[in-house]
């Protein structure tokens, strides 16, 4: 299943990349996005594609800030629909739990939680994660997404909310220079994790802009028409089908029992979302033998095809090398 984002995410690629002497048209195109997202924020593009269209960017022009400086270049009318309801939210604290639930609208994938620090009870951490199986480098967007809580922050709190400290899964990157003004902030690279740490205190302050009767129109507006995640049955599926592999029971007629729907009834419901059963299964299985490959180097194939609800181990050897084109010994000397 292909994860998806707004093409709002574009917006200030095409002047960044003349800037820094790319031609924006033929980078999309190497990244197989379509030019004409870049007029439309509301398309739907490949969150991969756009993730390896910013790594590819930093490298070929030399800028390895390409994020940070595409950041400052967006702001919080990124999130469309979403930027209204979070602008007459009471605090930023109500904003940040907002964006939380309702993120799904801009990208499926995002995740962005509130975290109290152990060892700080006055001080709370915005943590940023993508929830793309497989995902390799991502510096670029995980950058550029920082960089964007901490400018829409600012903006809805009037300059008065500056973050304490900016915690980077990666090593660094450009110049201090470049974090610092991006972010206004120390930096801490290599950390376990993508998160923005804050006076909790701060979070709490009211908000100038906040409109009880717009924050609920808002909000009624994005539930009418926007159904999450969790309550899609595609996504339902995957996330039965994960738990069923290793049991073998992962037939339509398994997943429809679990599910405590008729077969076809489930049929019809992915068929209405653009979805077939066969191919959720293959997908998943995929993405699971990518993932036991990396993290279980020694496991036996024999035990990785059982774990994938194959009987036999050489149906994983025929669908790998349909999915990679080798065979599962040669995938596993790859990564």
């Amino acid at each position: 299943m292909t994860i998806l984002v707004r093409s709002a995410s574009l917006e200030g690629y095409e002047a960044l990349a003349h800037s820094l002497g790319l031609d924006p048209a033929l980078a999309l195109k190497r990244a197989q996005i379509p030019k004409r997202s870049l007029a439309n924020p509301e398309a739907l593009i490949s969150y991969v594609a756009f993730i390896h269209l910013l790594e590819y960017s930093a490298a070929q022009s030399a800028c390895p800030d390409f994020g940070l400086r595409l950041a400052q270049a967006q702001g919080l009318d990124t999130l469309g629909h979403l930027a209204v309801m979070l602008r007459h939210a009471p605090t930023l604290r109500e904003a940040l739990t907002l964006a939380s639930r309702y993120i799904f609208i801009h990208s499926p994938a995002v995740r962005v939680n509130l975290l109290d620090v152990a060892d700080q009870p006055d001080q709370v951490d915005v943590v940023f994660s993508l929830d793309i199986p497989g995902l390799s480098a991502s510096v670029q967007v995980v950058e550029l997404s920082l960089g964007l809580i901490v400018g829409s922050l600012r903006f809805l709190s009037g300059d008065r909310v500056m973050p304490l400290l900016v915690m980077l899964p990666h090593q660094q990157q450009a110049a201090p220079t470049s974090y610092a003004e991006a972010f206004g902030a120390a930096c801490e690279f290599g950390s376990g994790h993508a998160a923005i740490r804050y006076r909790s205190a701060e979070l709490d302050q009211a908000l100038a802009d906040h409109n009880p009767l717009l924050l609920g129109m808002a909000q009624s507006y994005l539930d009418q028409h926007f159904v999450a995640p969790e309550q899609q049955v595609g996504v339902r599926v995957r996330d039965m089908l994960k738990q069923f592999l290793c049991t073998g029971q992962v037939a339509l007629d398994d997943i429809a029992q679990a599910m405590a729907v008729h077969p076809r009834t489930l049929q019809r419901r992915l068929a209405a979302e653009g979805l077939q059963f066969d191919a959720l299964l293959d997908d998943v299985r995929r993405e699971q033998l990518q993932d036991l490959i990396k993290k279980a180097p020694d496991l036996a194939l024999s035990q990785i095809a059982l774990m994938l609800g194959y009987t036999q181990q050489a149906a994983l050897t025929r669908s790998c090398r349909r999915w990679f084109g080798c065979a599962p010994s040669a995938l596993r000397q790859k990564v």
